[in-house]
């Protein structure tokens, strides 16, 4: 029997591997930003859409983080992270009004 976890009809099992794409798409391996909650938080947010929480995840990471002091200077990874983003931007090629139209 598989339990749910929301409303949303999401089973524990469906949240677990949604988590681990998620954690994949944000590369926390590489450089972890966020902790599991956080991440849970991210997908209940975006509706369990994980090209969104994905999207916003980056966006987030990407946030400058340079580090200039005498001797050290570590550069920021904000240009990979905002790179990464849009590879998961929401398309915004719907149909509109024309402004003239009512």
């Amino acid at each position: 029997m598989q339990k749910m976890v929301s409303n949303m009809g999401v089973t524990y099992e469906q949240k677990q591997e949604l988590l681990r794409i998620l954690k994949f798409n944000l590369r926390e391996k590489k450089k972890q930003c966020f902790e599991d909650d956080e991440l849970e938080l991210l997908l209940q947010k975006n509706n369990f859409d994980i090209e969104k929480a994905s999207y916003e995840g980056l966006l987030i990471k990407a946030e400058n983080t340079a580090i200039k002091l005498p001797g050290l200077d570590i550069p920021s990874s904000q240009k990979y992270f905002l790179r990464l983003a849009k590879l998961y931007r929401p398309s915004s090629s719907g149909c509109m009004k024309r402004a003239d139209e009512r």
